[in-house]
């Protein structure tokens, strides 16, 4: 089965609402949902059009062998494979579909694929009457879920396999219905209202994961990481990308105005080159560590990868420098000699300010991993 990497929902910006607002889809659908967005790693489980399943992180397709944070024992535990496959059978099944899994598109019947795209969560549960669970991978640990792993699904991508292909992404409320009617969990719709309610819906509330969806007792201060903010149907921009949007609670999000910049600098650096060092540094958060984190194996994370790490914070970090400040580099590039301004001189303490932020993180995470072992 080919890999599809499941897209990066960006934060809401005034950008993001003006370009719904002109596209007319704040008055074209009706409702809007707010679902409870969940700190963890993106895990996705497919069935292709022969019934096979796959295993997907963010951004590879695991193989027999790959224990991605120990997913392979969550999904014999809760009998994913077959749960899926379940899943897929009443989609077809509510399609009016054949019992060997083909639809009716036009005049002739096709195979389909689903991807039920969820996110992997646990291993922490900070409340004096829920006990530790031994083995369980402690996923980003900043919200209470629940002291084991279980797999939260709150996307299902559809692919009808007709000669030019056809998919698309089931509406929220077919994702509750298909989820729950198969056994499985399913994303904690927590608002459904007008476009402009669902944009100003809080993103600081406390986080009822564990109680309400897999009755664990409440916890006092447990905040959530934000919401998931997406229309009722499907819905596409001109260009092609999927109309979905997280509003982030602000102490989760990638972005700050606090920097980590080192006493000593790599290299002295002039005004304008200080200028826009603060600018790049307000991307290095520990958040975006965090999201980072989120696409790693961190069940068998090495001393090796300290190197992998600091590099994916920064591209992660540089990818969204770019997109707001990338114009302004190419001009004072072409404005001035290397000199007077020099990209690599910033690159360098911004690989410096990296290191410092991910080195105690990572030797914490190492702990973790040896004292579970």
């Amino acid at each position: 089965m080919k890999f599809h990497r499941y897209q990066d929902i960006e934060n809401l910006t005034p950008a993001w609402i003006q370009a719904v607002r002109d596209c007319g889809f704040d008055k074209e659908c009706a409702e809007w949902v707010c679902a409870v967005k969940m700190d963890g790693a993106n895990l996705q489980i497919c069935v292709d059009e022969n019934n096979e399943v796959h295993y997907f992180s963010r951004n590879q397709e695991l193989g027999r062998y790959d224990n991605f944070n120990g997913y392979q024992n969550v999904v014999a535990r809760w009998h994913l494979d077959e749960r899926v496959r379940e899943l897929k059978k009443l989609w077809v099944s509510s399609q009016h579909g054949t019992e060997s899994g083909l639809v009716l598109v036009g005049n002739n019947v096709y195979p389909v694929s689903i991807c039920v795209v969820g996110e992997f969560i646990g291993g922490c549960y900070r409340h004096k009457d829920v006990p530790p669970v031994q083995g369980a991978t402690k996923m980003q640990g900043r919200v209470n879920y629940c002291p084991d792993n279980r797999w939260v699904p709150f996307d299902v991508f559809v692919y009808i396999h007709t000669p030019t292909g056809c998919g698309y992404y089931l509406s929220p409320d077919d994702v509750e219905f298909f989820c729950r009617n198969s056994g499985l969990y399913s994303q904690l719709i927590v608002f459904r209202g007008s476009f402009d309610e669902a944009i100003n819906y809080p993103n600081d509330f406390q986080d009822e994961v564990g109680h309400l969806m897999f009755g664990l007792p409440k916890l006092e201060e447990n905040v959530v990481e934000g919401v998931v903010i997406r229309p009722g149907r499907e819905l596409r921009f001109p260009n092609g990308e999927r109309v979905i949007i997280k509003n982030k609670n602000r102490i989760f999000l990638e972005r700050g105005h606090k920097t980590n910049r080192q006493k000593k600098p790599a290299e002295p650096m002039n005004e304008l080159e200080e200028s826009m060092y603060d600018n790049m540094a307000e991307f290095i958060t520990e958040s975006r560590l965090y999201s980072v984190f989120s696409k790693m194996d961190l069940s068998n994370l090495q001393q090796q990868d300290f190197g992998k790490l600091v590099k994916a914070v920064f591209e992660d970090a540089d990818k969204d420098f770019q997109k707001e400040f990338g114009g302004q580099v190419q001009v004072l590039e072409g404005e001035h000699p290397v000199s007077e301004f020099n990209m690599h001189k910033i690159f360098k303490q911004i690989n410096k300010d990296i290191c410092a932020m991910v080195r105690p993180v990572f030797l914490d995470k190492l702990r973790e991993n040896k004292n579970k072992g």
